[in-house]
């Protein structure tokens, strides 16, 4: 997956265990409950290009045992909760990624989507080579793990983790 470019996309619940990125782009994406245990996150050391996760939503996703350097998680929203019934999140599909044909406009163009995650986010251990969610460089500690950032605010996925039935989403559509 050397360079490949997943930047705003959904990507919740992907499975990337064991695979190799260098300089791969998951910036702005939502990779609620994905798994990269075992995985090998590194940077481009001809481009000096990172592997980014700027402004990706975190919840739910699993590091494991990876090998993370020279990433940057700038922005990046991590969802830390221990309660079961905090890990969804709810998105509205950006009109981008829904024109495609056969896409069922039930929902409209713009569907509400709920993602549902089952465990805990397990993050990086993280060298010196790394960008923290906080901006710091790395490694990263518990509190610099937390974005400054109001994921809802800065990104073309609206969000809102853990809540239920949120005020901007009237309609969800379970079938995403």
């Amino acid at each position: 997956m050397d360079g490949a470019r997943f930047n705003g996309a959904y990507l919740a619940g992907t499975d990337f265990t064991g695979v190799t990125a260098i300089a791969a782009d998951f910036s702005g994406s939502v990779l609620c409950g994905a798994v990269f245990e075992s995985a090998h996150l590194d940077w481009d050391s001809g481009t000096g290009a990172s592997t980014n996760f700027n402004g990706a939503f975190l919840g739910g996703v699993n590091f494991a045992n990876a090998t993370v350097q020279g990433a940057n998680f700038e922005s990046a929203y991590v969802d830390f909760s221990t309660d079961p019934s905090d890990y969804e999140a709810y998105f509205t599909i950006p009109i981008a990624h829904t024109q495609f044909p056969g896409f069922d406009d039930s929902f409209g163009n713009t569907p509400c989507v709920q993602f549902a995650y089952s465990s805990v986010t397990v993050v990086p251990d993280t060298q010196s080579g790394n960008t923290c969610p906080d901006g710091s460089r790395g490694p990263c500690e518990d509190t610099t793990w937390t974005s400054p950032v109001v994921p809802r605010d800065q990104s073309p996925w609206q969000n809102s983790q853990g809540k239920k039935n949120p005020d901007w989403c009237s309609q969800v559509d379970l079938f995403w």
